[in-house]
């Protein structure tokens, strides 16, 4: 799909690439090669566009032919009709399908590249003084001393990132995993974890940023999804109306830890076996979700011990809790003054029953403020039936909206994002 920009412009100059890239091999371009290059999930205004404009390229302005050609990938520079720099590019993936994009040229002076391990403490640097605004509120988050060991999961990540002078001012990045929609597979990829430093904020650093990343997420033949905070209209206003239908909304609970502890279980740990039933059964396979099995499960416990371990999947026969090993330290600045919170993060929950959700929560909170966690905080879609039991117990909640490439399938009743990503 082609993201960000006017459709007719982001269409003409997509097309330009693949021109480019078409016309070096000698090949014609039907409408029917089109709609191939666009893909099926690309808004059909989109098409109709690209198809309308394919004789009349006068607004094309590529300025180089590919001035990158490695298998797979063919890259041209174009400029915008107001004179910006852009970034033309043709993904092929393997399959045969190709991806064409054009996003904004990262500035002269800055370089772009993969994240590598010796890069956590950074990485980290810029969580910690980059706040995350939401209308009033700046929140800044502390991963401790290395921010890739702090957010590693199970599944295949991309961690992109922008120097300048060798200073990182910029993170982006993605987790790459199996999931469903409905009852169908797809590989997705849930982008993750933006910051860029406020100084160089509106200089098209995201934009280079993000193409970079649905490069590799679409050679790795993924789907890209997000979560924005309800309020957060100018990143809602980047989805066409037709993408914003999804009539559900993701909810971040936070249990705090105090009030709600009571030894109301006794907690024992879960077997892989036992758990992905308990955990699949929130979600009745009608959901957007990454699958839950007890062999996926077993690989989630033993990835990364040191964040989280199957000594931390507890519960009872009709209930259970995983989480994580060591809370973040979030601080919030607003209206209220500044607070700082320490925050467990359930990576997994499961349920028969509500009550029994209830007693493994009061437990755990029970541990976690004895252990000096603030908040224990839970994820769910508002479609599980556990929502209206974590609105009853939590102090506080934030929304999100889905960001999703495709429209809601009419079997889809919720979705879940693995809380591990967030």
């Amino acid at each position: 799909m082609i993201a960000s920009g006017s459709a007719l412009e982001q269409g003409r100059l997509a097309l330009a690439a693949y021109l480019a890239w078409a016309r070096r091999r000698g090949e014609g371009v039907t409408d029917a090669e089109i709609r191939a290059v666009l893909g099926p999930d690309t808004m059909p205004s989109l098409v109709r566009g690209v198809l309308h404009i394919r004789r009349d390229l006068a607004g094309c302005r590529l300025v180089t032919d590919p001035v990158e050609e490695v298998p797979g990938r063919v890259v041209a520079a174009a400029v915008a009709e107001d004179g910006t720099r852009m970034r033309a590019s043709a993904v092929i993936r393997d399959d045969g399908n190709t991806h064409v994009m054009i996003v904004k040229a990262l500035p002269e002076g800055l370089v772009l590249r993969e994240a590598v391990a010796a890069d956590g403490p950074r990485l980290a640097e810029i969580c910690r003084s980059t706040p995350i605004v939401t209308g009033p509120l700046r929140a800044t988050i502390d991963y401790g001393q290395d921010y890739l060991r702090a957010t590693e999961v199970a599944d295949p990540r991309i961690v992109l990132l922008v120097e300048a002078d060798d200073r990182i001012v910029a993170l982006h990045g993605c987790v790459v995993h199996d999931g469903v929609v409905g009852d169908r597979p797809q590989k997705l990829a849930y982008l993750r974890h933006t910051r860029i430093d406020p100084a160089l904020q509106g200089a098209g650093i995201f934009s280079a940023l993000n193409g970079a990343l649905f490069e590799r997420g679409f050679a790795a033949g993924a789907t890209a999804y997000s979560l924005v905070a309800v309020g957060n209209e100018r990143m809602q206003e980047k989805l066409p109306e037709e993408l914003r239908r999804w009539p559900w909304r993701h909810k971040r609970f936070y249990l705090d830890t105090r009030s709600l502890a009571a030894d109301a279980t006794a907690l024992v740990e879960i077997d892989p076996e036992d758990a992905a039933p308990l955990i699949n059964r929130l979600y009745d396979g009608k959901a957007v979700s990454p699958p839950t099995t007890p062999a996926a499960l077993r690989r989630r416990l033993q990835a990364t011990p040191d964040i989280y371990g199957p000594d931390l999947l507890l519960g009872n026969a009709d209930a259970l809790v995983g989480v994580s090993r060591r809370p973040i330290h979030i601080t919030t600045e607003g209206p209220d003054g500044t607070r700082l919170r320490r925050e467990a993060v359930a990576y997994d929950i499961g349920a028969s029953d509500a009550d029994a959700f209830e007693g493994v929560i009061r437990s755990w909170c029970r541990r976690l403020a004895a252990a000096g966690a603030d908040d224990l905080v839970v994820d769910v879609t508002t479609a599980s039936p556990l929502h209206d039991r974590l609105a009853g117990l939590a102090r506080t909640s934030r929304e999100y909206a889905l960001q999703f490439g495709i429209s809601p399938p009419p079997d889809v009743i919720g979705f879940r994002v693995d809380p591990a990503f967030i």
